[in-house]
């Protein structure tokens, strides 16, 4: 009787760990905003106006991309190269809007390093999902 109930305690466990590593893997659009804002602040150091500037075009650009690929989710579509090519649209379409607002300089940063670091990156060791 105990073994039962220490290897039902186990799997309940284990279920459970596995359900909880599996969440939280998407963050939210506020989520994505802050650390873009917080990257660009620490390297682009704008003025206030700039920062504000920015952040709008970032929400408009997050909240597009999420709402094309929870589209394509919801359709049942998920064509990788149709992801990537929405993803280059709305990228080319942001980074128009932020040339607007930073300086050739500020772009330039944004470009080779901003950018760059906001991408997701892969754990060491992950292997890609087929």
């Amino acid at each position: 009787m105990k073994k039962q109930v220490l290897v039902l305690f186990a799997a309940l466990f284990l279920a459970l760990g596995s359900a909880f590593a599996q969440q939280g893997q998407r963050m939210t659009v506020d989520e994505k905003v802050s650390l873009a804002l917080d990257k660009i602040e620490a390297t682009l150091k704008p003025s206030e106006a700039v920062r504000s500037g920015a952040k709008t075009v970032l929400i408009e650009f997050y909240t597009n991309q999420q709402k094309a690929m929870e589209e394509l989710r919801a359709a049942g579509n998920v064509d990788r190269e149709k992801m990537m090519e929405i993803r280059k649209n709305l990228s080319a379409e942001r980074d128009a809007k932020l040339k607007a607002i930073f300086s050739a300089e500020q772009m330039t940063k944004w470009t080779n390093e901003v950018e760059p670091a906001l991408r997701p990156q892969r754990k060491e060791g992950e292997k890609e999902k087929q």
